[in-house]
């Protein structure tokens, strides 16, 4: 199908739901309907109409020609009915029938419209019925919700206070047994402490005993060595002032035992020193 003819069905639909729609008066077949959309969409499928049917404008004309041919008879025809109509009113019976049938629908539109009336009354006073009740049942919601809430704010209140007193008596046993431990730290080092310093102080007095006794050990040994070396230097003395008289014996003429080979001072000295030291030891 065509696209042109698509769009010509699509605006002639929406021209039947414009006429559809629209209000329809009271007792009449006829229908209020919006002049401008009417006027728009009869614009719109005048320019979607094909190209063809340009080609048919004397075709028109003469439908046009027809139309208005027809519409003349049709407006006669219609004056004439209006004629015959006002007669057919300007009767009693027929009055009086359409003014029966009139109230009727009078008294039907507004039992119609008490009835509707009622009922929405009805509708309007269940639905408040249940919007105060849900309203309530909210409310009750809401503080049992808020009554939970509060509870366990309290509850949770009361565990933190729990833990925080717990917390703090621990941080105050940690406390104490840290001061505990710190004061028998400082005692037991204190009483290390001493313990060393006895153990110094002991070591110290062992040392300087046995310095001591070193010290009288080897002054002693000094003071023997010393005496021994003195009583070396004495005895060589002695030997050197009589070796430096024997040449004056000699020579005075006293009588020798018999020869023998002179020895060296240093020989005798030698001599008389480690003879002085075998007698010292």
């Amino acid at each position: 199908m065509d696209r042109p003819l698509i769009e010509v069905l699509d605006l002639l639909e929406q021209l039947e739901e414009l006429l559809v729609e629209g209000s329809r008066l009271p007792f009449s077949s006829v229908r209020m309907v919006n002049e401008d959309e009417a006027i728009e969409l009869i614009d719109a499928l005048r320019a979607s109409l094909p190209a063809e049917f340009s080609r048919s404008d004397q075709l028109l004309h003469k439908a046009d020609a027809i139309v208005n041919e027809a519409r003349q008879q049709a407006d006669a025809l219609l004056e004439q009915a209006r004629g015959e109509r006002q007669q057919l009113l300007q009767s009693s019976s027929i009055r009086a029938e359409a003014e029966r049938r009139a109230q009727e629908l009078i008294d039907q539109a507004r039992q119609q419209a008490e009835r509707s009336l009622e009922q929405s009354r009805q509708a309007m006073a269940t639905r408040e019925n249940q919007a105060q009740q849900q309203l309530r049942e909210l409310e009750q919601q809401s503080i049992a919700r808020r009554e939970q809430l509060e509870q366990a704010h309290r509850a949770q209140q009361q565990k933190l206070e729990q833990a925080l007193v717990q917390q703090r008596q621990q941080i105050q046993e940690d406390g104490e047994r840290l001061w505990a431990e710190l004061r028998q730290c400082r005692q037991q080092t204190k009483a290390h402490c001493e313990q060393l310093l006895c153990r110094s102080r002991d070591e110290a007095t062992t040392l300087q005993q046995g310095a001591d006794r070193y010290a009288e050990r080897v002054l002693g040994e000094l003071e023997q060595r010393m005496q021994e070396i003195n009583q070396t230097v004495v005895a060589g003395r002695r030997e050197l002032i009589r070796l430096r008289n024997q040449p004056h014996q000699v020579g005075s003429g006293v009588a020798q035992p018999r020869a023998t080979q002179p020895l060296s001072q240093r020989e005798l000295l030698r001599r008389r020193l480690n003879g002085g030291q075998g007698g010292a030891a």
